[in-house]
């Protein structure tokens, strides 16, 4: 009976994270889906200041990377690309399995924290994840995301 209800409580939480519209912005590597949770909009997710927020996403990557790192950066009104949060450029082989292999796609799972002094506003988030000794591969998605207070 514990195992049904562990069960149900896991397929409860994958159904509430949304399926979010994106771009992909990379050639060298394709999002496949990407989850975010909590969003009930496809066209935007919103976010709470000081909240968190679970991301994951399937991704293809046409190369081999043994070593690979990730960063969340903001394009608000065409500014200058911007890392956000609290966390900057994180080791992405703890978040997802390394090496990766050229067409095998991968699972990647990231807890963000949304810090309580980031400006309430929407924005264009860019999620860009790459090869630690060859910053030309690289996986990227942008999705638009609106924060408040």
């Amino acid at each position: 009976m514990g195992l049904k209800f562990l069960v149900f409580f896991v397929c409860v939480g994958v159904a509430s994270a949304f399926l979010a519209s994106y771009e992909n912005c990379s050639e060298k590597c394709s999002i496949d889906e990407i989850r975010i949770d909590p969003c009930n909009s496809k066209k935007r997710c919103t976010f709470k200041l000081g909240s968190n927020v679970s991301i994951s996403f399937d991704f293809t990557p046409s190369f081999t990377a043994t070593e690979m790192l990730t960063a969340l950066y903001s394009d608000q009104h065409n500014a200058k690309l911007t890392s956000i949060g609290n966390n900057g450029i994180v080791d992405a082989c703890d978040l997802t399995p390394c090496p990766t292999e050229p067409g095998n796609q991968q699972l990647f799972n990231y807890t963000l924290h949304i810090g309580k002094k980031l400006p309430a506003a929407s924005y264009q988030f860019r999620w860009q994840l790459w090869n630690k000794n060859n910053e030309e591969e690289y996986c990227c998605f942008k999705t638009n995301v609106r924060l408040r207070k």
